[in-house]
């Protein structure tokens, strides 16, 4: 693999020289970047390579993406919040102009995984508080995520082997968030970013995201949990916006979990609530789950 790792990066962690790091294997390619497995040559321990493909090239806008996510492992180092993302060790531009990231392997299940399996409630139940602790977590400090969906969070696969244990989860992808109400300057706080699919209708309209926005996207995560499908979908991404904008959800007709308590599809829908000032109740009621 043709990597040409070099100097031009910032770290934290003062050790970690690209040159001592192996990369072993790809584990998926994405839009804009590939993500590797790799090794420190000094002590073994694992990483995940992130590494831009050729469209990030002079690209101000991708790098921005990975420069956002390396602060906000900074910024949640800072505030000794350890179990909020995979920590994010350096960033950096190669000899070829690509970026690229370390970052410490996590080993985890995507929610979208867990939701594809129609868990109970008491199953899901510990997973969801911890979900709910770290995302308020991330809040308190003055981020706000912008693409909270299931795929960007992350359970630790040893919890399955010994739930005994409240769940490890990470949530994943913090390139379009906010630090202190503000975006990377590469990017703009007044844009519909993240995921059509989840993304709030304030988001859509492209006013400036919240921790609200976030919760409306953890709202459409649950509700796809609760009945099997997102509420809204449209192949055409303008057309979802405008969705997302306009129509209200549909009460669940049917419920894929056993066990369920009405007050959480109740707090659900509240999460789904166009105006971000009426969803405040619900939010409330999940912040019950982690305390």
């Amino acid at each position: 693999m043709a990597m040409a790792l070099g100097n031009a990066y910032r770290s934290i962690d003062g050790d970690l020289e690209p040159c001592n790091v192996e990369i072993v294997q790809k584990l998926v390619s994405g839009g804009i970047a590939d993500v590797w497995f790799a090794r420190s040559r000094r002590d073994g321990s694992h990483f995940v390579v992130k590494y831009s493909h050729d469209i990030a090239l002079q690209n101000a806008y991708i790098y921005g993406q990975f420069e956002r996510e390396f602060e906000c492992s900074k910024f949640i180092d800072l505030a000794q919040l350890p179990n909020i993302m995979p920590r994010i060790h350096a960033f950096g531009v190669d000899d070829l102009g690509h970026a690229y990231l370390y970052e410490t392997y996590f080993d985890g299940i995507g929610l979208d995984e867990i939701i594809a399996d129609d868990w109970s409630w008491n199953a899901m139940r510990p997973i969801l508080a911890q979900i709910i602790a770290s995302m308020h977590a991330f809040h308190a400090i003055g981020i706000v995520h912008r693409d909270v969906k299931p795929s960007n969070i992350l359970i630790s696969r040893r919890y399955f082997s010994s739930p005994s244990h409240p769940p490890d989860i990470r949530f994943i992808d913090f390139s379009l968030a906010l630090i202190d109400g503000t975006p990377h300057p590469s990017q703009t706080a007044f844009c519909a970013y993240g995921t059509p699919m989840y993304g709030s209708p304030e988001q859509a309209l492209g006013q400036k995201a919240t921790k609200a926005s976030d919760w409306y996207s953890l709202g459409i995560s649950l509700y796809e949990w609760i009945t099997g499908h997102v509420p809204f979908h449209d192949e055409d991404p303008e057309r979802l916006l405008h969705i997302q904008v306009e129509k209200h959800p549909e009460p669940p007709a049917y419920c894929h979990v056993e066990g369920l308590p009405d007050w959480v599809v109740d707090a659900t829908m509240g999460l789904l609530a166009k105006s971000p000032q009426d969803r405040t109740k619900s939010c409330d009621r999940f912040l019950e789950l982690s305390r």
